[in-house]
């Protein structure tokens, strides 16, 4: 997990609702996360299945997205997001209570991710598990951007 943080730029997964917060919302506290991979210090990696989902959350209702502003979110997500193609993921690795999470895990693990940014429970939890955590870290946004030394406002 070391050589993953060493590696530049960081490869970084981050799960749907940390994307929402970064480009639907422009949380303030994700703006440094937006400045280091606009500046070239880290790629966010996306593939068929987190676009899929990606693009199913901006419908929901609760978000009150128009048409409009959901291709607007979908686009954003693109131009900031490296689509990897990768093999499937090794069946026996520890699997996540919530199948709609496995596939942020699979991601970071078969992409040889640096890290895994989310503020989900269940993956913060299974991320401790030893085949993960030698793979890839899994913690905040915040957590991961104060072991930058990049503090959000």
């Amino acid at each position: 997990m070391i050589q993953s943080l060493l590696q530049c730029p960081l490869r970084l997964v981050l799960d749907t609702h940390v994307v929402l917060e970064m480009l639907v919302w422009h949380s303030p506290r994700h703006a440094p996360l937006l400045a280091l991979q606009q500046a070239g210090g880290c790629v966010f990696l996306t593939d068929v299945d987190t676009l899929e989902e990606w693009r199913r959350v901006l419908g929901y209702p609760a978000l009150k997205l128009d048409a409009d502003q959901q291709v607007q979110a979908q686009v954003r997500y693109l131009d900031c997001s490296l689509i990897e193609l990768h093999a499937a993921a090794p069946v026996d690795l520890p699997g996540c209570r919530d199948i709609n999470d496995q596939k942020f895990l699979d991601l970071a693990y078969m992409t040889k991710a640096s890290a895994l940014l989310t503020r989900d429970k269940k993956l913060l939890k299974i991320g401790k598990n030893r085949r993960y955590k030698q793979r890839f870290l899994t913690v905040t946004p915040e957590l991961f951007l104060t072991q930058l030394a990049v503090t959000p406002n």
